[in-house]
């Protein structure tokens, strides 16, 4: 069993007493050899303190486990992840920023345990006896909670659903994505650093970069302070990887090379996926 290892304060181990207890004797469900808290807690580990008190790990541990159940649909193509999302958080109570981390840890979980399918059913704090903390799960496997749902004939009438009903083609629709969008453009200053230092000749070329919706000019400004030199740096590695021929990666020299406009909305015109390359 995968340890959380940090001593706790006496004040920290009286907020674990306060936590819900559960049978002491679940079985963690594992697969191939693996086991999902060892998982668990590596897909949460970046996300909080070296050494969380009780109630910031149990917080962490929720949250983790809400991103990894929703990746599990989310992987195989099932839709409906905003809606699952959106319910899980109505339901749990979770703010904005709680909600972000979700998406990350869910991207997350997609990159480093994605062939990983069991569902994580509860879970367990326990201390040990040098006053460590063990996190034991239940999970159960994706084809027994798909049972769960207990379809039966009288939920699929031949006479409402024919092969026409399941045309791939048919699955997607056009209209607005989830996303809002930068437009960054190349300025004069831009242009004539990359002629200098690679004698390309650029003609202000655009680029668009999807970003999460957002809920404000003051979210919008927060996220282009926070990211714009991973825009920068995007920009200036198509003209030269050499970094000592960049100029500095501040607010103020991204602004002086590009042009940057916000737009709230995405519209998708086509009827068929987005894909990533």
């Amino acid at each position: 069993m995968k340890i959380i290892k940090g001593n706790f304060s006496d004040q920290n181990k009286k907020k674990k007493n306060s936590l819900e207890k559960k049978n002491p004797d679940t079985p963690v469900f594992s697969e191939e050899g693996e086991n999902y808290s060892v998982m668990l807690l590596d897909l949460i580990k970046p996300y909080m303190d070296a050494n969380p008190t009780a109630d910031e790990l149990e917080e962490t541990l929720q949250l983790g486990i809400v991103a990894w159940n929703l990746a599990i649909p989310k992987s195989l193509g099932i839709p409906g992840y905003d809606d699952s999302l959106k319910a899980a958080a109505e339901k749990k109570g979770f703010n904005k920023k709680q909600v972000d981390l979700i998406k990350k840890m869910e991207k997350d979980k997609q990159k480093k345990y994605a062939e990983h399918s069991g569902f994580i059913q509860n879970y367990e704090l326990k201390e040990d006896t040098d006053g460590r903390m063990k996190v034991m799960l239940t999970c159960l496997p994706l084809m027994d909670i798909m049972e769960a749902m207990d379809f039966d004939d009288e939920d699929f009438d031949d006479e409402d659903f024919d092969d026409e009903d399941f045309d791939d083609d048919d699955q997607y629709e056009e209209g607005i994505v989830n996303r809002s969008a930068f437009l960054v453009s190349h300025k004069p200053a831009f242009i004539e650093w990359a002629k200098k230092e690679s004698g390309i000749v650029e003609s202000g070329k655009s680029v668009i970069y999807l970003i999460d919706e957002k809920d404000s000019a003051q979210d919008v400004n927060d996220w282009l302070k926070k990211n714009f030199q991973k825009i920068m740096t995007d920009e200036l590695a198509e003209i030269t990887e050499d970094k000592r021929k960049w100029p500095k990666l501040n607010y103020k020299v991204f602004f002086d090379f590009f042009e940057v406009q916000y737009h709230p909305m995405v519209w998708d015109t086509e009827e068929k996926p987005l894909e990533k390359y």
